[in-house]
């Protein structure tokens, strides 16, 4: 039934071609960045939305992200502002639970399920993830510690999924060569370079 939901990727490439590669960019956005989100939950869902968390979310990236993610063939490369989510898989914790984070979307299970299907056939596969190095805010702040944090276990989860597929199949193997997390560091201003106005007020 997936073919009535996703709107199927158009062929600006010969498929016999193998020099050639596929790309796809994906926006999210949810009822407080755009102007006549329905507000009801009924509503929501009419229009394909999906309601959580008090907002209502366009949900069509993280559909977009998975079917991009399962046609992979031989590597996945992203770039995203924060790196964090299948909370449901983080390792049991005192200090937080998945409730409080609701971090449930699946994008980050889909990329292990992909590693560990690839090592179980004995294939090649990696993924190259690139986010910032500090979340925006101050790097002590509360809010940055915790998207840190968050982080940090999405990546313990994945990390572990891959080194337990090596184990089950005896490949002497890094999961790091399968998985790799490419941190950016905010840029320096440069002389001449175009800054944004900031409203005033």
């Amino acid at each position: 039934q997936l073919h009535n939901i996703f709107i199927p990727p158009s062929p600006i490439t010969f498929a016999e071609d193998q020099e050639t590669w596929n790309v796809q960019i994906f926006r999210s956005i949810d009822g407080a960045a755009a102007f006549g989100f329905p507000e009801s939950p009924e509503d929501a869902a009419e229009a394909g939305l999906v309601s959580g968390k008090d907002s209502i979310i366009d949900r069509s990236i993280q559909d977009a992200y998975i079917n991009a993610i399962r046609r992979a063939k031989r590597f996945i490369y992203t770039e995203n502002q924060y790196f964090l989510g299948s909370s449901f898989c983080w390792e049991k914790s005192n200090d937080i639970t998945v409730e409080d984070i609701h971090a449930l979307h699946l994008i980050h299970m889909e990329l292990s399920l992909k590693i560990v299907s690839k090592i179980e056939k004995r294939e090649r596969f990696s993924v190259y993830i690139v986010f910032p190095m500090w979340p925006e805010g101050h790097p002590n702040g509360g809010s940055v510690q915790a998207i840190l944090d968050w982080q940090r276990r999405t990546m313990e989860v994945m990390y572990g999924d891959i080194a337990k597929a090596l184990h089950a199949k005896g490949i002497e193997a890094n999961p790091k060569d399968y998985l790799s997390f490419c941190l950016g560091n905010r840029e320096v201003k440069r002389s001449g370079e175009y800054e944004a106005l900031r409203a005033s007020g």
